[in-house]
């Protein structure tokens, strides 16, 4: 099971969350199973 997870800011949006926690997941799932990925850990470019 692959897991992203992301933690609310006063300045998100609700479409900014959860476009982080689907960032976060989409990294889970290319990393390999049995990942669980916050969104703070990925790196912004």
């Amino acid at each position: 099971m692959s897991i992203g997870a992301a933690t609310v800011s006063a300045a998100d949006t609700e479409q900014s969350l959860f476009q982080q926690a689907d960032d976060a997941l989409y990294a889970s799932k290319t990393g390999g199973r049995n990942r669980v990925t916050h969104a703070s850990r990925l790196v912004q470019r």
